[in-house]
């Protein structure tokens, strides 16, 4: 069959990480602002009326690993607003 439809490669649409972290110990501000986004995604399950989504949960607004990674980039200081 691959001698009527010869096989393309096709370059990858996946970014390359952009920034990786180095280990640190979360100080007292990294554990506000993780209560603060926690606080805020369960508030916009209410606002969004998905709280009684019990399957995804509050990760269907915001998964951890997004959470976590937003916490990474205010502790090395690379968001400058919070709507970055």
């Amino acid at each position: 069959m691959s001698q009527f439809l010869p096989l393309q490669t096709f370059p990858s649409t996946r970014a390359k990480l952009k920034f990786k972290c180095k280990p640190y110990e979360m100080t007292s501000r990294e554990h506000d602002l993780r209560a603060a986004l926690i606080q805020w995604r369960d508030f916009k399950m209410i606002e969004e009326d998905l709280d009684g989504d019990i399957f995804f949960g509050p990760q269907l607004i915001m998964t951890n690993k997004i959470l976590n990674h937003v916490i990474n980039l205010a502790h090395y200081a690379k968001l400058s607003t919070p709507t970055s």
